[in-house]
């Protein structure tokens, strides 16, 4: 007997009010979001475009094809977008129904003349339980509380509460609209069929509202969208990552952490720039930020290693705290590699400590004499002259500590073989059809070994990453035996398979893996088309790689005429980087393939 009320902590709403303080600070603009204009063009036109990362309700993948095919361009879109995306609606064929009338694919028919009022929003079909509502009001002329106890008894299927209904229904239609009892019949019938699909339009409209005001502030206000998005989702790495990349893609700007220039959440640094936060970065607390920001507000930027150990409270930046800042590039900024800073990390702790104490005793040493900071910036006579780690390491530290490689990525170095034997991107995928065999360069950047439910028997399911995403794979045991010495993280392999596009996000159905060394043995044979003035010229290069792969090649001449040779043995070749890079350099990239 109690009224029960649900209060949703949506975090979408904290994004929301630090995107406008931030919009206030930047730009001295003042948003009243309650009263943002609801038909905003460059908004729909982004929703419609389906750049929705961010926007609240519409991220799935699922939810970005909705959009793609329906091109919301009003409110009532949105609102019944959110009522559409379910199960019911969606296999029901309601769903596509709803988009083709939308686009004028389909005629746009009502139940009854008098129901073109309450339909005309929704095209024609009944999508609300309001609408359901006003049906029997409209045409039976129920009173709202009626309409509401026939709402209740379609909801519950109760026979007998439905046959009594449905009579009072009938009664109505004859009386108020002078509808015959067989069309009555029907259109209950209607109304019932839908009423099984139908969604709480207050409760959709309310999420309507929120969805379109982070989309409006998304469109207008990126940097501060993107800003305050990124703040919000800081304890989220996977969300970091993912947002990090939908503002590159929007043109933003998102520059690295930086012990001089960032604070604790993203912030704004200038047009179309983002400066990453401290607190996105794993192993760092609250309290350790906190003190850096405040130190280097009070007194001024840090000028090395050895300064910023002087300063900073070390009881809550300790070693691994100064180790991750140096680890994920935040200290950058003093102009070493990271495995100098690395090297003298214990040198410059243990300074900083003796200077913090001598400070807080009164005591005045040697080290600190007529320098302001300390003397700890004649200890850079101390680093050792050593190089960079290996970039593998490098982008292995920035992956662990923030989700993402920040300087690089560790296939940039194989941009040769992707280009020469991937098909596919993880971006691209899309464009292949259901069952088409492709080949993929890509990092295995995580492998779960599991077994069959009906054998026992071993498979995997793994998640590859490329240049532009990520991407599921399937192992079933028919493969996995003779691939499973290349299932390791963190290896590059070529991933050759079958594309399934039956769920929301495309998948790899795995035939065969090897590593990356080994895809230039792949290759069975090498195509070139010639023109017959280059002819000697690519015999030359063929010769300074004999090996045992067939050339084919493909010789154009004076008198138009083409035709097919396979060159002598003694021109096969042993297939490398180099020699495909000079071959294409001489004949043109779109002249050269390769068959594996």
């Amino acid at each position: 007997g109690l009224l029960k009320m649900d209060f949703l902590g949506l975090r979408t709403l904290t994004v929301i009010d630090e995107a406008i303080k931030l919009i206030a600070r930047m730009r001295a603009i003042q948003i009243d979001i309650e009263n943002i204009p609801l038909d905003d063009k460059k908004t729909y036109v982004m929703l419609s475009a389906a750049s929705s990362f961010g926007i609240f309700q519409l991220e799935s993948g699922g939810m970005r094809d909705l959009l793609r095919k329906m091109k919301p361009s009003q409110m009532e879109d949105l609102i019944a977008i959110l009522a559409l995306y379910r199960p019911g609606p969606m296999g029901s064929g309601m769903l596509d129904d709803f988009i083709k009338r939308k686009r004028g694919e389909a005629i746009i028919k009502y139940p009854h003349p008098k129901l073109e009022p309450v339909l005309k929003d929704t095209y024609g079909i009944i999508v609300y339980q309001e609408q359901v509502m006003q049906i029997a009001n409209v045409v039976a002329g129920f009173t709202m509380a009626q309409a509401d106890d026939l709402r209740r008894a379609m909801s519950k299927k109760i026979a007998q509460a439905m046959e009594k209904v449905r009579q009072q229904f009938i009664e109505g239609c004859k009386k108020t609209s002078n509808i015959h009892e067989v069309e009555a019949n029907s259109l209950f019938d209607l109304i019932d069929y839908f009423s099984g699909y139908g969604f709480n339009r207050s409760h959709s409209a309310a999420y309507a509202v929120i969805t379109y005001r982070t989309a409006y502030l998304k469109a207008n206000y990126p940097v501060e969208f993107m800003c305050a998005l990124l703040s919000c989702e800081k304890d989220n790495t996977e969300k970091v990552v993912e947002y990090v990349k939908e503002a590159e893609a929007m043109g933003l700007k998102v520059l690295p952490p930086n012990v001089n220039t960032s604070f604790s959440n993203f912030s704004v640094i200038g047009e179309n720039v983002l400066n990453y936060g401290l607190l996105a970065i794993k192993n760092i607390g609250g309290l350790a930020i906190e003190s850096i920001v405040k130190e280097r507000e009070a007194h001024g930027a840090y000028e090395s290693l050895f300064d910023f150990c002087s300063r900073v409270d070390l009881r809550l930046n300790n070693r691994k705290v100064v180790e991750s800042l140096i680890r994920c590039g935040a200290m950058d900024c003093f102009g070493l590699f990271r495995s100098q800073l690395t090297a003298v990390l214990e040198r410059a702790l243990e300074l900083g400590i003796k200077a913090q104490c001598e400070q807080e005793t009164g005591q005045v040493s040697f080290f600190n004499m007529g320098d302001d900071l300390g003397g700890f910036n004649k200890d850079m006579a101390a680093i050792p002259q050593i190089k960079e780690w290996p970039q593998t390491q490098v982008l292995g530290y920035e992956k662990e500590l923030l989700g993402f490689y920040l300087s690089g990525h560790p296939l940039d170095r194989y941009k040769a073989e992707i280009a020469e034997f991937s098909d596919f991107t993880t971006k691209t995928i899309k464009k292949a059809v259901e069952s088409q065999e492709i080949k993929m360069v890509a990092l295995l950047k995580a492998v779960k070994l599991t077994v069959t439910k009906k054998t026992g028997e071993r498979m995997a399911i793994m998640r590859i990453e490329d240049l532009d995403g990520e991407l599921e794979v399937v192992v079933f045991p028919s493969s996995y035996t003779g691939i499973a010495s290349y299932l390791k993280e963190g290896t590059v392999v070529i991933v050759k398979g079958r594309v399934s596009l039956r769920d929301e996000a495309p998948k790899i159905i795995v035939s065969d893996v090897k590593g990356i060394d080994e895809v230039y043995k792949l290759i069975r044979s090498i195509n070139v088309e010639v023109a017959e003035p280059d002819f000697e010229r690519v015999k030359e290069k063929l010769a300074r790689f004999p090996g045992k792969i067939p050339v084919y090649l493909q010789i154009d001449t004076k008198n138009y005429k083409s035709y097919q040779i396979l060159v002598d043995t003694k021109l096969f070749v042993s297939p490398s980087e180099v020699l495909i890079d000079e071959i294409k350099g001489l004949v043109g990239e779109k002249n050269f393939s390769v068959k594996i």
